[in-house]
């Protein structure tokens, strides 16, 4: 597997509630899906990416709170939507991405 992408991983700061770089790697990217959307007369998409990153032991409570990290590729904002630490092997984690608004 190739890891050629950098990721930005930020996590939330919850004395400002601003997030703020945590931890940056290389990644595997890959597009899994989109949806495309009309909100006040303006078209919106969303899409889902999955970046599959070497396990570290900064991103190992990545997968039991999802809620306080996002993702930042391309300068595009990607909310995380699941993380898998496939049969706790700790070899790699997948991680599924949503953009924000792309």
């Amino acid at each position: 597997m190739i890891l050629n992408h950098r990721i930005q991983v930020q996590k939330l700061n919850e004395n400002t509630n601003l997030y703020e770089d945590y931890y940056s790697c290389h990644a595997n990217v890959n597009k899994t899906g989109g949806n495309e959307y009309l909100i006040a007369g303006a078209v919106s998409t969303k899409n889902k990416f999955t970046f599959v990153v070497r396990y570290c032991k900064e991103l190992k409570t990545l997968q039991f709170d999802t809620q306080s990290y996002r993702i930042v590729f391309n300068d595009i904002v990607f909310n995380i939507l699941d993380a898998d630490d496939f049969m706790q092997r700790h070899q790699t984690i997948k991680i599924i991405g949503e953009s924000i608004n792309a």
